[in-house]
């Protein structure tokens, strides 16, 4: 039997991420009035909820993968590459120095829609619902699937607000910015 894919990463993993990225996010935000996207490559230490290294994928290539629907089909792709333990672009990273990347963070600002998506959106993209409001997004991705949090801008003073961690079960993220679970099932393999 193989070893996992990479470390197991448990809450107290991804709410030591959160804590450690949000907080730049807000205060970027609220100086400049925009977040500029990134990927964010993290290695957890072996201790349970310690971040051993942080490293950004260049900016140019964050926004271009960000400008169309097929682009951002093609960063789920770039993010699945990234993390699984076989890929040449993987193994890429590794060769040009890279640390080993446990969970790829993705930043941006974005649109959100609340309710059924089905039902809401009506055959509309989110950018063009009447009722959509402006969020950062730090959607942080893993072998195990993809955790996603919403840090409200108010539309009045365009300023973002900082929130404390959570989860919440109830809710879930549906579309290309969700890693499927099917993508991973046969992804298993040696830390490398």
């Amino acid at each position: 039997m193989s070893s996992p894919l990479v470390r197991h990463i448990s809450s107290i993993d991804l709410k030591a991420i959160y804590e450690a990225l949000t907080p730049k996010m807000v205060e970027h935000f609220n100086e400049d009035g925009e977040l500029q996207p990134a990927l964010l490559l993290i290695s957890m230490s072996p201790e349970e909820g310690e971040i051993a290294d942080i490293e950004s994928v260049p900016h140019e290539l964050t926004k271009a993968m960000q400008e169309t629907s097929q682009s951002k089909d093609f960063m789920m792709a770039v993010i699945a590459g990234i993390l699984r333990s076989e890929s040449p672009l993987r193994a890429a990273l590794l060769e040009a120095g890279y640390s080993r990347p446990d969970v790829v963070a993705h930043i941006t600002e974005a649109w959100q829609v609340m309710g059924n998506s089905a039902t809401t959106l009506n055959g509309r993209a989110v950018s063009e619902h009447p009722d959509r409001t402006e969020v950062l997004l730090l959607a942080m991705h893993t072998v195990f699937g993809t955790t996603t949090h919403w840090l409200p801008i108010d539309a009045a003073t365009r300023k973002a607000m900082a929130q404390p961690y959570a989860v919440d079960e109830t809710l879930r993220m549906g579309g290309r910015m969700q890693m499927a679970e099917h993508l991973w099932q046969a992804h298993q393999g040696p830390v490398q």
